[in-house]
């Protein structure tokens, strides 16, 4: 059933329009042409009863073999995307809904959508690039798409896109475009160009007897043959010769559109709506009313080559803008193929590509209708006149070789204007004279029509321009990720310049996205000051991109991975491994919290100090925010508390300096001494001279005080001597001493001579006293001597262990040093021999 239908219709494309009309009267059916029509094919099949509410109208068409069969079938042969969302513009055909583009009219039963990014490149594998198709469908592709994918249910939205999704942009040919202008400019579908000034009626383009545009030309200034004019074209398609006219009003200024049969269509004047497009015979007609571009887009049904023509009236002049996606084969007449550097006329001369004026309008004239009165496709009651009244040919001066010379070129003007001429005559690119211009001004002696060329000239450079540019590129050098680290690396500087390829650099601009506040972009240098912008952003795919953008506002993207740690502080930051594209924030300690430890906690809030002033509101450590306890406390917590113990330096030999006795105090100690001995300074003890201060009591007899150390004792005086601690002084005088000498040696000083020392000695045991050795300090001089005696009678074996030391000391030097320490120690370090 689907098949016949497809069949059907795409029979009556190709015949006449007559016989179309003829058979959907006959046949009584509401069936519109394929590649016509914006309306819908409705076909017993696919009735309202069929597919009629939206609940259930995915279902049907998700279910349904022959719609799904047909969607396969076209999918190959529906008008591919462009990859740039420019080229798709220049597509009038494609008209602009959103982001998107949508076909305006089904071709071969299909209807393409394209959609493109914000920097104008083709989405490939976006969902909403798909195309509709006309066959058996009641409901339109977007009543079945809501139905589909404005429920919850995502697998059968994806189930549609499956089906209807467009392929990608591969197929597509870039178009090319062929300007011919004012005081004709014709450029070739070859991209040559040359200017002809022939007048009459001439074939402009032809194809293979399939498509043939005749254009017309007139005299811009009348009763003046030098320049002329493009006033009509007519469109026909062989063989059945349906044809569409655009005639030029120079009265009115407006561009009037004829179907085949003559009949006004609709007016560069009038009401003319884009998005309708008009249906003439063989032909797609859409309004064009653009200020840059006030005519029409007229497009054959026949496909060759997808070319379209683009007639359009700017100022005095009117233009025609061949369009198609190749180099077009075998294309002849004015603008048609060059071939091996040569135009080729119908007989087969050659003419050079680089031809003299003179010649290029001869060549012109070899496709002149002048000849044969058959081959005029024009409708001549629509302008007046007749074939021959159109078709009356002139010479026009050649002028080319007088542009050096511009007395003579301009010897039939006010040569006193040669300086405004020149001036209306300049290039904005490089301020040279433009040739066109001049010859324009020249023939006419018109500066208005010189600086409305001039205008045309510039336009036409930038579609040149605009026809060679190659997008900007990023080269390999622009970094592809970074890590940016708050307060850490904390800035990113990069010239954009330096990465980025183009013809013309310095009408580059960039934009990055997202557009974060911290970033700066000025003279195409990037400067990122880290912030915490990044913190509650979220990155899609964690990246950054980089657009450029050129003169002509064709761009390039690169993304740029972000790794990013926005702690409060850069020694928090934590990266579990190299694939982590934000880093974890490890607070540093308790009194720091948040997910970047970007809140902080009064720390005197959650403890209590010994004392409320010494808690420090800004410590920012991982112990106590309590001061230290002062010298002599040590600390004691007990939880958040803190308690200051007194410290008894007391215990401990190592925490004190006393000498001997040391006393504890609160937060500290003081020495004390013991008894005979006084405190010097704060810890030293020395001894108490008790003789020297009177602290003594010897009341015996005979006695002295003599210093000890924490101490005294009661001496005799010179010439007495006791032989106990409790005896009294007695007087030394012979064997009466040496009878009563006691074991123990007296204490004592004894003071005499060596003389009678000896005396002694020898009276007492009949033995000579040897002396042994005297030794002399600063102050003194010591002798001792050793005295041995025998108590009782005893044996003489027993001699031998009864022997006894007496050490007497004399005071021979200074009688006055009482210091008994220092006599001890030189007779304790003494060495007696018998």
């Amino acid at each position: 059933m689907f098949s016949w239908i497809k069949k059907f219709a795409r029979t009556i494309i190709d015949v006449t329009g007559t016989v179309k009309e003829v058979m959907a009267n006959e046949l009584g059916l509401l069936l519109l042409l394929v590649c016509g029509f914006t309306n819908l094919i409705t076909v017993e099949m696919a009735k309202g009863e069929n597919i009629r509410s939206t609940t259930n109208l995915c279902e049907k068409f998700l279910t349904d073999k022959n719609f799904i069969s047909l969607f396969a079938e076209t999918k190959d042969a529906a008008t591919p995307c462009a990859c740039a969302e420019y080229d798709m513009a220049q597509d009038a055909m494609f008209e602009k809904v959103g982001t998107c583009y949508e076909e305006r009219l089904f071709n071969d039963g299909a209807k393409q959508r394209c959609c493109y990014s914000e920097n104008g490149k083709l989405l490939t594998g976006y969902r909403d690039n798909r195309f509709s198709i006309s066959d058996g469908i009641q409901h339109s592709m977007n009543e079945i798409h809501d139905s589909c994918c404005n429920i919850n249910n995502q697998s059968r939205c994806n189930a549609f896109y499956e089906i209807t999704q467009s392929n990608n942009c591969q197929r597509h040919q870039d178009q090319h475009a062929a300007y011919s202008w004012g005081d004709p400019v014709i450029e070739t579908v070859s991209t040559t160009s040359y200017s002809f000034n022939g007048h009459g009626e001439y074939v402009f383009l032809k194809s293979n007897n399939t498509l043939e545009i005749q254009a017309r030309t007139d005299y811009l200034i009348a009763n003046s043959t030098d320049s002329t004019i493009f006033t009509a074209f007519v469109f026909t398609i062989y063989p059945q010769k349906p044809s569409i006219h655009v005639i030029f009003n120079r009265t009115s200024m407006n561009l009037n559109l004829y179907d085949s049969k003559g009949i006004f269509k609709t007016s560069t004047s009038s009401v003319c709506n884009p998005r309708q497009p008009l249906m003439t015979g063989a032909f797609f007609v859409l309004c064009s009313n653009t200020a840059s571009a006030l005519g029409f887009q007229i497009a054959p049904q026949v496909k060759l080559s997808n070319i379209k023509a683009l007639v359009t009236l700017d100022n005095e002049f009117m233009n025609i803008k061949i369009t198609y996606s190749k180099e077009l084969a075998n294309m002849t007449g004015l603008a048609g193929n060059v071939q091996g550097g040569f135009y080729v006329s119908p007989n087969g001369a050659k003419y050079s590509v680089n031809s003299s004026e003179s010649l290029m309008f001869e060549y012109g004239e070899t496709w002149s209708l002048r000849n044969n009165i058959n081959s005029s496709n024009f409708w001549y009651n629509l302008t007046g006149g007749d074939f021959s009244f159109f078709n009356k040919k002139s010479t026009p001066r050649f002028l080319e070789n007088l542009l050096d010379d511009p007395d003579e070129l301009f010897k039939n003007c006010n040569n006193s204007m040669i300086s405004a001429f020149k001036n209306t005559c300049k290039h904005s690119w490089d301020n040279q004279t433009s040739n066109e211009c001049m010859l324009t001004i020249a023939r006419t002696c018109n500066t208005t029509l010189g600086k409305a060329i001039q205008e045309q000239v510039e336009r036409q450079r930038y579609e040149l321009q605009r026809k060679s540019n190659k997008p900007p590129t990023f080269m390999a050098s622009m970094p592809n990720e970074t890590t940016l680290i708050y307060k850490g690396y904390s800035s990113w500087t990069q010239n954009l310049l330096d990465h980025v390829q183009d013809e013309n650099r310095a009408g580059l601009r960039f934009e990055v996205k997202p557009n974060i506040t911290e970033m700066e972009i000025v003279g195409g240098v990037l400067n990122w000051t880290v912030g915490t912008a990044l913190r509650y952003m979220n990155l899609s795919d964690n990246s950054i991109q980089f657009i450029v953008y050129d003169q002509f506002n064709m761009s390039e993207s690169h993304s740029v991975r972000i790794r990013y740690c926005g702690c409060e502080d850069p020694s928090e930051c934590e990266f579990q491994n190299e694939d982590d594209d934000n880093a974890e924030c490890r607070c540093r300690n308790r009194f720091v919290e948040g997910l970047f430890c970007e809140i902080k906690i009064d720390p005197c809030s959650k403890y209590v100090c010994y004392k409320n002033d010494t808690c420090n509101t800004t410590y920012s450590g991982d112990g106590s925010p309590c001061a230290v306890c002062p010298l002599g406390f040590y600390e004691e917590t007990h939880g958040p508390n803190q308690l200051c113990r007194d410290l008894n330096e007391c215990n401990d030999a190592r925490t004190h300096n006393c000498d001997q006795e040391c006393i504890n105090d609160l937060g500290s100690y003081h020495c004390a001494c013991n008894n005979g001995y006084q405190l010097k300074g704060n810890f030293t003890c020395s001894d108490v001279d008790e003789c020297v201060l009177g602290n003594y009591s010897c009341p015996n007899p005979h006695e002295e005080c003599v210093n000890l150390p924490g101490t005294y004792t009661c001496g005799c005086a010179s010439g007495y001597s006791k032989f106990n601690t409790t005896s009294f002084c007695v007087k030394l005088d012979g064997l009466h001493f040496l009878s009563n000498m006691p074991v123990a040696p007296a204490v004592g000083s004894l003071v005499g001579s060596e003389q009678s020392t000896e005396q002694l000695s020898e009276c007492y045991n009949k033995r000579p006293v040897k002396k042994q050795k005297t030794f002399s300090t600063k102050s003194e001089e010591l002798q001792y001597w050793q005295i041995q005696y025998f108590k009782g009678e005893v044996e003489k074996q027993e001699r031998e262990k009864q022997l006894f030391d007496i050490k007497i000391r004399m005071v021979l030097a200074d009688e006055k040093r009482r210091d008994q320490k220092v006599v001890d120690d030189f007779i304790n370090g003494a060495y007696f021999e018998d």
